[in-house]
């Protein structure tokens, strides 16, 4: 009778590789944006309270918006 020996647990190359590229793609991001900022969100580029526009309840409800023109394609007047 064969006795059911209990083999040593292998190393899971799989898991290995996914574990490394998860820390090397977070580390790759963290120095991206370390080095440049122009990828990151700066403080500095967050609008401020003075470029804010307020709604009050008669605009958001579709009245005292000002002056209507209808949009024409052909005559180029978009103005956004």
């Amino acid at each position: 009778m064969m006795k059911n020996l209990k083999s040593a647990p292998t190393f899971n190359w799989r898991t290995a590789i996914l574990a490394s590229g998860f820390v090397g793609w977070s580390a790759a991001m963290i120095l991206l944006g370390s080095i440049a900022p122009d990828f990151s969100f700066s403080p500095a580029k967050a609008a401020t309270a003075s470029s804010l526009v307020r709604l009050d309840r008669d605009r958001l409800s579709g009245n005292n918006l000002g002056e209507f023109a209808p949009y024409h394609p052909e005559s180029g007047n978009l103005i956004a």
